[in-house]
């Protein structure tokens, strides 16, 4: 059993390196301690008899018992992390030695089998002293080894043999004939050890009562290992294992002294300046450089912003243009700003990715869609099909509808019902070989066609707009619907996963210039060499472009260091050439500092299939809804996102999307929950495909739970 525990403790400690550091400054300071446990005594015996005590039992073996220890405890902390700590207390080693062993009794004046047991209650207690050196592990996660020896103060014994079985009849027979209980003896326990000495390791883990967190509880449990018997000359160990709670209080340095800085941001502010020279032109310099710190506590912490405000200047001389006989000045520069969650701008401080556990559940929506009077299977639906929303982060579990249903179907069993619909513009046998397109696939994955029917439906695009909408709701109805018996073929989808999430998670640019005529521009963004976005054109610049960075994970993998901008045009046989910088830190669930930023296991669900302007839930809904609850727990938190397709007027689209929000969070009352009604605002899908306009019509819910 020791063992088991110290590899477990060994584990723990080896994980906990892993992942967090201390946060206080301990390294000089006391600890003092206040501690109660309660456990099992184990005592481990080959024996015969006690020392001059009559027995007739062949071997003690095993005895079980329990007791207290309570005492003060007292630590020094050499480092941050390591403490000599020294405990000292009563403790309670008592325990009962049982042994069961047949023999001949008289029953009756009859010679009979019987059973007898002996009894040897054995009283030990103690002062305990226990030094010992601690590590943190984290900054709650404390492990603990030292030798402990027990000052032997009460040593006492009650032996006794008594027939048991049967429990109310029987004597021993020859000089002991008459008698239930024979070799009973109460008093010292004989030649017992005045001290007792042990290996105990332990593990504890605490819960700070003040902000400070020099006052703490904390649970604790420990196990022991006897290296010398309670009575000398005989082979007898005693295994502890004792839980309970002590109340701990650090005497930390004061408050201020004790903050450790951490620069929590750095801010860059550059100007550059385009200046004509009539001399031979330098490459782009500084001109200046300014530093300055802002400093705020929160929490005992203190939080450095450091801003960096430098001009740089970018020369050139007016005889090396080329004259387009118009008159020209060119001056150009780039800025970047950050756009949260909400759609809001907000300076760019610097670029955060940060590494999450994500679990997911996808739903499938159940639509193959088709363009208009075309049958033919589209290719995104086809293994090593071409993803066409690729660029506006498409539903890619959707893609894969037909291979998940055939997959289900196949090791499921069950039927598959293909309803083909068309719109009053198209004719019935276009909705019937899309059907059978739909059909052959399946075919070619090995279903067999008896388990498939098909059918055609005309639909109507029901509802008032532009025709533009119209068009867009007829869209939708161009499709071969996917029903299954017998198994849910499109039921969700579960990932589980490792993500990054970027905060911000999108970065506008916005590039200036100012020109009369230009050949055409490009916008790159580095890491070390490498590109991880670009933007060009030959057109007029945009006032602005976004950087959809959560769409784009895999081209910001691996970036160290900042990520610089360059914004080049052409004009003429002109180059001009602004840059700009971001920098940008990545943290890995292994680097995360717990006690600051936590973590968390991330929860995305997506609810679709509302119908057109509704925000009802369906049976469907309620389904995944309830899949979502078993994935929570009561600290879990919610942000619940109600979206619309860009169909229909704007303001009523976020009206809409608010309702869809609401309908879900009443059925997580309890839970905290935050709702946005984004609407039709935030495109996550391309509205302009009728799949993107029903994944569109969701609402999604982002559950942040700690990870424990």
């Amino acid at each position: 059993m020791i063992r088991i525990v110290l590899m477990l403790l060994c584990t723990v400690s080896s994980i906990g390196m892993l992942i967090s550091q201390q946060s206080i400054k301990r390294q000089g300071t006391l600890e003092l301690m206040l501690y109660g446990q309660y456990g099992p005594n184990i005592y481990i015996a080959s024996f015969e008899q006690l020392p001059g005590i009559p027995s007739c039992c062949s071997e003690f073996s095993q005895g079980y018992g329990s007791g207290p220890s309570i005492g003060l405890g007292l630590g020094y902390y050499v480092s941050d992390d390591w403490l000599l700590g020294l405990r000292s207390g009563y403790r309670d080693l008592s325990a009962l030695f049982e042994e069961k062993q047949p023999i001949d009794i008289i029953i009756d004046g009859i010679p009979a089998m019987g059973e007898f047991t002996h009894f040897i209650d054995v009283t030990l207690t103690g002062l305990e002293i226990y030094p010992h050196v601690a590590y943190k592990v984290t900054d709650k996660l404390n492990f603990y080894m030292g030798p402990a020896v027990t000052f032997v103060g009460t040593a006492e014994h009650d032996h006794k043999e008594v027939i048991t079985n049967p429990a109310d009849r029987g004597t021993f027979v020859g000089a002991d004939l008459g008698r239930r209980i024979r070799n009973d003896t109460v008093g010292l326990l004989p030649d017992a050890a005045s001290l007792l000495f042990s290996i105990e390791v332990g593990a504890s883990y605490e819960f700070p009562m003040n902000e400070s967190g020099s006052l703490v509880i904390v649970p604790e449990l420990f196990t022991g290992y006897g290296l010398n018997s309670p009575v000398e000359g005989l082979d007898w160990s005693i295994i502890t294992i004792r839980g309970g709670l002590s109340l701990r209080y650090g005497m930390w340095m004061d408050e201020k002294e004790n903050m450790e800085p951490i620069i929590r941001d750095t801010v860059y502010i550059r100007d550059t300046m385009l200046v004509e020279v009539d001399r031979t032109v330098k490459p782009l310099y500084r001109e200046s450089r300014e530093l300055s710190e802002d400093l705020i506590e929160e929490k005992g912490v203190q939080i450095v912003t450091m801003r960096i405000t430098e001009k740089y200047i970018s020369e050139y001389r007016q005889e090396e243009k080329t004259d387009t006989g118009k008159g020209y000045n060119t001056a150009i520069s780039i800025k970047a700003v950050g756009i949260d969650e909400d759609g809001i701008e907000k300076p760019l401080a610097r670029i955060k990715l940060k590494e999450y556990i994500s679990t997911e559940i996808r739903p499938l929506l159940p639509y193959i869609f088709f363009e208009k009077d075309s049958s033919s299977l589209p290719q995104q639906y086809q293994k090593n099909g071409v993803n066409t929303m690729s660029q506006v982060y498409a539903p890619e579990v959707y893609y894969r509808v037909l291979d998940t249903v055939a997959d289900r179907v196949t090791r499921a069993g069950g039927r598959i019902e293909l309803i083909g619909s068309y719109t009053q513009d198209e004719r019935e046998e276009v909705a019937l070989r899309r059907t059978e397109s739909v059909r052959d696939y399946f075919i070619q994955s090995r279903i067999s066609s008896d388990k498939i029917s098909i059918k055609t439906m005309k639909l109507e695009a029901e509802g008032k707009g532009v025709d533009s909408d119209i068009d867009l709701r007829k869209f939708d109805l161009r499709r071969v619907e996917i029903k299954t018996e017998g198994v849910n073929g499109t039921d969700v989808v579960f990932l589980r996963d490792t993500i990054k999430l970027s905060n911000p998670p999108r970065i506008r640019l916005y590039p200036r210039i100012e020109s009369e005529s230009i050949t055409d521009w490009r916008i790159e963004l580095y890491n070390e060499g490498r590109i991880v976005k670009s933007f060009s054109g030959t057109a007029d610049v945009p006032e602005s472009l976004v950087w959809h960075i959560e769409r784009e994970q895999n081209e910001i993998i691996g970036i160290s260091g900042d990520i610089d901008i360059v914004f080049e045009i052409n004009s003429g046989n002109d180059r001009f050439t602004a840059r700009n910088k971001i920098p940008f830190t990545q943290e890995l669930l292994t680097e995360k500092r717990v006690e600051r930023e936590g973590r968390y296991i991330i929860g995305r669900y997506e609810l679709i299939l509302f119908d057109f302007n509704s925000a009802e839930l369906s049976q469907e809904h309620l389904k995944i809804l309830d899949l979502i609850k078993k994935d929570l727990r009561p600290e879990s938190k919610l942000v619940i996102e109600g979206f619309t397709d860009i169909i229909g007027d704007t303001q009523l689209n976020l009206r809409l999307a608010k309702r869809r929000a609401e309908a879900v969070a009443n059925f997580f009352q309890g839970y905290d929950t935050v709702t946005k009604a984004l609407g039709e605002n935030i495109e996550f899908y391309d509205n302009l495909r009728p799949e993107g306009r029903m994944y569109s019509r969701t609402v999604r819910i982002t559950a942040r739970t700690p990870y424990k």
